[in-house]
């Protein structure tokens, strides 16, 4: 069984392919299990409440999609101290490393991944090539994590994803 965690990028990525979502929740949870933290669901709901989706509410089918794949409350994983300082460490080695992005854009990809190593999940999937998945967060996770012992997660994309596991 994978611990998988879907990035926020992903949800928009599934919410305008609604087939892949049965596909996904029938391997929930024999080959792997969804996690999510309330970051990810608070950047769902900063959607416009005005969003509209083939004539539905964009923000609640969002939503929708992810708590029906974080069932259960112990599958939100809480950003504690350590992971704010060990997102912070990624960002001082993504600077190092020529990352452009400002802080207050890309923190939370960085938390989000310092909560997968923490909690020493499989997988983390996203759509976001700019930060999450650039070269340079990549390097400051290796560089980061090697120094506090933690494992990184395999970090693919969301059609990756479909394809090794769909």
């Amino acid at each position: 069984m994978k611990r998988t965690m879907f990035d926020t990028s992903v949800y928009g990525e599934l919410v305008k392919e609604p087939e892949v979502v049965p596909l996904i929740a029938k391997h929930i949870p024999s080959d792997f299990v969804i996690y999510g933290t309330p970051i990810i669901r608070e950047e769902i709901r900063a959607l416009s409440k005005e969003a509209m989706l083939d004539g539905k509410n964009k923000r609640i089918l969002l939503l929708r999609i992810y708590d029906s794949f974080v069932k259960k409350d112990n599958h939100s994983l809480q950003i504690t101290d350590i992971i704010e300082i060990i997102a912070h460490d990624y960002f001082v080695e993504y600077k190092k490393s020529g990352g452009s992005l400002a802080l207050k854009e890309i923190i939370n990809d960085f938390r989000i991944v310092a909560c997968a190593a923490v909690h020493h999940l499989d997988i983390v999937v996203s759509e976001d090539k700019k930060s999450l998945l650039s070269s340079n967060s990549i390097n400051a996770f290796n560089i980061v994590n090697r120094k506090n012992q933690l494992q990184n997660p395999e970090f693919i994309s969301f059609k990756r994803f479909k394809e090794v596991y769909l």
